[in-house]
């Protein structure tokens, strides 16, 4: 992969495992991914955040997302920060 996460990265302290890409899109980067205390199968979203500005948009969508409850929207789990170790 390209840019994001790499196949089999380990991300979140570990919890979640990168399996495959599901989209890439103007603000970031899809995955599938597995819950490894779980074993659910989530999606990933990864925005690389290069100041302040891009960091705020960034945190906007979970906020929102957050709110949102109904059956044809997929479900809000969590967000983090972390930083890369390229």
């Amino acid at each position: 992969m390209a840019d994001g996460a790499r196949a089999d990265e380990l991300l979140w302290g570990g919890r979640l495992q990168v399996k495959e890409v599901l989209g890439r899109g103007g603000f970031g980067t899809a995955y599938v991914a597995e819950n490894l205390l779980d074993g659910r199968i989530v999606c990933l979203k990864v925005v690389e955040c290069t100041d302040d500005r891009t960091l705020e948009d960034a945190l906007h969508e979970p906020r929102m997302h957050a709110r949102l409850e109904h059956p044809n929207i997929a479900r809000y789990y969590d967000a983090f920060l972390e930083e890369r170790q390229d």
